[in-house]
């Protein structure tokens, strides 16, 4: 079975014109096809994009993280293979002191931040529960928080399979991070990799630097993790994303 993550990037007016969504729409989704993921979770994706992108063999949840869904509708999407499994749950969740309040956010986040849960059941029974977040991009005392509510709704749901993935916006060295993984028992999928980078923000040098990542796929330790790759060799690197695509085989 295969888990992905994949930051998209939403189109900003300070996107260029060359590395608009309408001019990557089709690698993106020729990606998913290739890969072919049986769980995937996206970030940044508004209405238009998500009726551009070709995924009539997934059931998709995930609502939108403002209040005016007119203006600002980005969102964390969760997919899954509608032949393999049924939806027993979902919600949205924002990250701050009122996790089901509509827009609200945590003290000195510039957004609304927040996770997509669902709930979903494999033919054989088997249960999971899947967590897709996007965190603060500015400050780490900000990320720090959210991790910290993230923890407290993975523990309200008690379930012994969990998978956590999205964008970080920070790497494993960060202490609240690493406390989450420990504190929630979680099995880092990047162990048995060489570090490297998963995002470049369109600059292109930054692809062959030995870094860490912020964009992570987390499981309990009951899923044996068979193989990670961070998908760095795509043709027009920097016009499919400023992120790379991770997949993971469990």
């Amino acid at each position: 079975m295969k888990i992905m993550t994949f930051n998209i990037k939403n189109d900003t007016i300070l996107t260029p014109k060359q590395n608009r969504w309408q001019y990557r729409y089709q690698q993106i989704n020729e990606i998913i096809h290739r890969y072919n993921p049986d769980i995937l979770g996206l970030q940044e994706v508004t209405n238009k994009m998500l009726k551009d992108l070709d995924i009539k063999n997934y059931i998709f949840v995930g609502e939108t993280r403002n209040r005016s869904f007119e203006i600002a509708n980005e969102r964390n999407i969760i997919l899954f293979k509608k032949d393999i499994f049924s939806l027993l749950e979902y919600q949205t969740y924002w990250l701050s002191a009122t996790p089901d309040k509509l827009g609200s956010r945590t003290l000195g986040s510039v957004y609304p931040r927040i996770c997509t849960y669902a709930c979903i059941q494999d033919k054989d029974g088997k249960i999971f529960n899947i967590y897709n977040t996007h965190l603060d991009h500015l400050l780490g005392i900000v990320r720090k928080h959210q991790v910290n509510y993230l923890k407290v709704l993975v523990k309200t749901k008690n379930n012994q399979t969990n998978i956590i993935m999205g964008d970080f916006n920070t790497t494993i060295n960060a202490k609240y991070l690493k406390n989450m993984v420990t504190n929630l028992d979680l099995y880092d999928c990047y162990q048995n990799i060489d570090n490297l980078i998963s995002s470049h923000f369109n600059i292109l040098s930054k692809i062959h630097k030995n870094d860490y990542p912020i964009d992570y796929i987390f499981t309990s330790k009951n899923i044996k993790v068979q193989n990670t790759q961070i998908i760095n060799n795509i043709n027009n690197i920097k016009f499919v994303s400023d992120h790379f695509p991770i997949i993971c085989e469990f």
